[in-house]
């Protein structure tokens, strides 16, 4: 059975809020924030995030 989205929010804020108890808000968005951009990185990765309209190819004419 897979897990609905309200378990799994309900799952990310109870860890979110372990975190802000063990370590203080800063470090828990410090890690909330890791955790997303390491998220962002494994899509590019996989393929399901396309950067390519973003990087223009590099030429000689860049080297000045």
């Amino acid at each position: 059975m897979p897990i609905s989205s309200k378990q799994l929010g309900a799952l990310l804020g109870f860890g979110f809020g372990w975190l802000v108890v063990q370590y203080g808000f800063v470090s828990a968005v410090f890690v909330g924030a890791m955790a997303l951009g390491g998220w962002a990185v494994g899509r590019v990765l996989d393929g399901e995030i396309d950067l390519s309209a973003y990087i223009r190819p590099r030429g000689p004419q860049d080297l000045d």
